[in-house]
């Protein structure tokens, strides 16, 4: 079911009967009306869902008249001081009252004008019924079922609209109407109470024909307590539910996923493993604590170009360098086992599908390897097991169809009908007052009317073709209307050159025709104006003897040829249509065909888009791989060049460091002694402050290069200039401190060889 219903109306018996065939096309127009709205496609839908997943759908038909109040015309005139009665559609008071109607005066005296109720509008509503909302009594056919109910929840205001106010506000409010109440929140409004509603059951009984409604929570009384009101043959307001897979026994139906569940539930587990090995399709691996947190930006901060310094690198290359700190996760096996995992799926999906009796044809994928013949023999096995289904839909929206007729013609208006079926268009007659003008025919209405009302469905059949609810019913269409104008224009043609031949075959050719029009649905329409033309023809001469008729023979057979030119220039212009029909035709035949092969080239380019993934997936990891430990190289060279250019430095600031204490220490030989021990007792001080500062200057440096181990580049560099100052500054010192004890022995010693020698005793 993917397109609203096309309905047609046909007579028991296609003999010429023109108020049947009347009849016919104005119940098929009605339906057409009907069935082509929203609601009606809405709820025809959900009952197919249902039919699907539980294997039961079931809908409703329900007859809403519209009624307002209207004032009479008539005046109802009041004697001497009578009062004027109550007006039964005003509002009771308290005491249960009703105001009286008003009273009028005019130059005959007093008068009221009564008020009565009518019909304003009338419409019906098909619903479809949820599988839990749906009861039945117990038997094994469906043509045994004693009664039927329905659920329906109700609001406060509906319960007192429907069953007035005293029932109405008693009827306990149970039912919490949500989509899903698992999830759900527990402050939504309607879990709060703010849309609770009554469970009321509108059962129907067809044993005893009567309508009845209850609540099973409200026990005081019956609700509600109606006759039959629909006077329908089968009673039942909805059709026969479909039903899918049952036993004999009973009514309940095995729902279809019960059948090929176990696939399911295979086909959901290995696709979860798909997905949580898919997940686990990543770079992850292990590396020594000791080389340092650095090592995790190889992976994880890579976007850019990165060098990670490493401290004693010595050490870290006689260890193995980054092949050895660092070990990846191997994923040959998860690639390996993903590669089963989808085979698996593809061979439980293939499964699926020849359970359930969908063949790759039917998907719109095939093999272009096959022969025309495999996947026509495919395609015709696909709907052989498919077509009991479609029947299925079929009948249960034509006796929906059905159900509607008989409501439309003992219920609704005769206004009613006539607008619904556009009578006025095609229903009309020459009006005499009036000649080429036209009028329409209340005769023809009123007899077309009495058969309605008068036992319809035994006199009319309502159709359904699978072919209507599909996609390709427009296509159908078409093809129909082309066959029809083929079969009568060459049907005409050849029947007019017959009777040149044969002028008293007329009669006989014209029933003929109208036999074959009645066959075609599309002729229906035209039934009505093909006779009338017969008529005009026969009138004219048509199938009279040559010598007789009006005018006598030559004057019939020159008005016969002229008639048949006539047809004959009606015939061209019908070919020339159809001519345009076909191309029309052959344009959407290429266009189907270019869909079904841009279809299948997108199944082809799907399977290789796959194929190439996982070939590239493959590559793209070994390319990662081959990368990093290229990475880890690179990292390696790129720090022992710089420890080479390090040392490098140190060594030249060095010589050029002893240079300058070998100047200082030339300049330091020409002072005098005195100011020599002075200063050195001012260097020996300073030098121990110097030295406790280095000492600190080192325990700060050790502190912050464990603090500082996620710094930049620049910080990194930075650091080692700061550590080469303080070296050089250490050294400087250290040099300042040897120079300054050699001169001191060597005051020292000449205080030493100035003293004078001590006497001797």
């Amino acid at each position: 079911f993917s397109v609203p219903p096309n309905p047609y109306v046909q007579r028991q018996h296609d003999d010429d009967a023109p108020v049947a065939r009347d009849a016919a096309l104005v119940m098929q127009r009605a339906l057409s009306v009907v069935s082509g709205t929203d609601p009606f496609f809405d709820a025809i839908s959900e009952t197919a869902d249902e039919y699907v997943l539980f294997g039961r759908g079931t809908s409703w038909v329900t007859y809403t008249p519209e009624f307002a109040i209207r004032e009479s015309d008539t005046k109802s005139r009041l004697v001497d001081d009578e009062e004027p009665p109550e007006n039964a559609f005003a509002d009771a008071d308290r005491d249960g009252k009703r105001p009286r109607y008003e009273v009028r005066t005019d130059n005959e005296g007093r008068y009221y004008q009564e008020q009565y109720e009518y019909k304003a509008n009338e419409r019906m509503v098909l619903e479809s019924v949820g599988l839990k909302d749906f009861l039945h009594g117990p038997a094994t056919r469906w043509r045994h079922v004693p009664w039927i109910a329905r659920r329906v929840p109700m609001l406060r205001s509906e319960l007192i609209k429907r069953f007035g106010k005293e029932i109405g506000s008693k009827v306990p409010l149970t039912a919490r109407e949500t989509s899903n109440p698992r999830h759900k929140s527990a402050n939504t409004d309607d879990f709060k109470g703010q849309f609770l509603r009554g469970v009321v059951y509108e059962i129907w009984d067809r044993v005893e024909r009567k309508i009845i409604w209850v609540c099973p929570d409200y026990l005081d009384a019956v609700l509600d307590e109606k006759e039959d009101a629909l006077e329908l043959e089968d009673f039942f307001p909805c059709a026969k539910p479909m039903f899918g897979t049952m036993t004999n026994d009973t009514l309940l139906p095995v729902p279809d996923y019960t059948q090929w569940q176990d696939v399911a539930i295979e086909l959901d587990e290995v696709t979860f493993r798909i997905s949580l090995l898919t997940d686990a399709l990543r770079i992850a691996g292990v590396y020594d604590e000791d080389a340092g947190d650095d090592l995790k930006k190889i992976t994880s901060q890579t976007r850019g170009n990165i060098m990670i310094p490493v401290k004693n690198f010595g050490r870290f290359q006689d260890n193995g360098g980054l092949a050895k700190a660092i070990e990846f996760l191997p994923l040959d096996a998860i690639i390996k086992t993903l590669r089963e995992l989808y085979n698996v799926r593809g061979q439980l999906v293939q499964e699926l599908y020849e359970v359930t009796g969908i063949s790759d044809i039917v998907r719109g994928a095939s093999d272009p390897r096959e022969t025309a013949s495999a996947q026509k023999l495919k395609g015709n096995f696909a709907n052989a097991r498919l077509k009991e289904r479609q029947l299925v839909v079929a009948r249960h929206v034509r006796e929906v169809l059905r159900i509607m007729a008989e409501i439309i013609c003992s219920l609704y208006s005769e206004d009613t009908i006539k607008k619904m079926s556009g009578a006025e268009s095609f229903m009309l007659i020459d009006d005499p007052a009036r000649p080429g003008a036209k009028v329409f025919d209340e005769a023809r209405w009123a007899a077309t009317m009495e058969l309605l009302r008068d036992e319809p469905l035994r006199v009319l059949q309502v159709k359904i073709d699978t072919d209507t609810l599909a996609d390709e019913a427009i296509t159908s269409e078409r093809q129909e209307a082309t066959e029809f104008l083929t079969t009568i224009s060459t049907y005409m043609q050849n029947g007019a050159a017959m009777l040149q031949q044969a002028p008293n075959a007329g009669p006989l050719f014209a029933k003929m025709l109208m036999f074959a029009v009645r066959k075609f649905k599309v002729g229906r329409g035209l039934e009505a104006e093909m006779e009338r033309m017969v008529d005009q023809l026969t009138k004219t001469g048509l199938g009279a003897p040559q010598g007789e008729g009006e005018g006598g023979g030559e004057s019939g057979m020159n008005q016969l040829e002229h008639s048949i030119e006539q047809q004959r220039l009606a015939l061209d212009q019908q070919k020339l249509e159809i001519d345009k029909m076909k191309l029309e035709l052959e344009k959407q035949k290429l266009g189907i065909s270019a869909n079904k092969e841009q279809s299948a080239a997108g199944h082809r380019e799907k399977d290789l888009a796959i194929k190439e993934f996982t070939a590239v997936e493959n590559v793209r990891l070994k390319d990662k791989q081959i990368d990093t430990q290229a990475a880890g190289q690179q990292a390696q060279i790129a720090v022992q060049q710089e420890a080479q250019q390090h040392d490098a430095a140190l060594s030249e600031q060095a010589l050029r460091h002893d240079q300058a204490m070998r100047e200082e220490e030339f300049v330091a030989g020409r002072s005098d002694a005195e100011r020599a021990a002075t200063q050195h007792d001012r260097e020996f001080a300073a030098g121990r402050q110097d030295a406790a500062h280095a000492a600190h200057h080192q325990e700060r440096e050790f502190a912050a290069t464990r603090e500082d181990v996620v710094h930049e580049r620049t910080a990194a560099n930075e650091q080692r200039a700061f550590d080469n100052r303080e070296r050089v500054a250490e050294r400087k010192q250290a040099n300042s401190n040897a120079a300054a004890d050699r001169k001191v022995k060597a005051t020292q010693a000449k205080a030493k060889a100035a003293k004078p020698a001590k006497p001797k005793q």
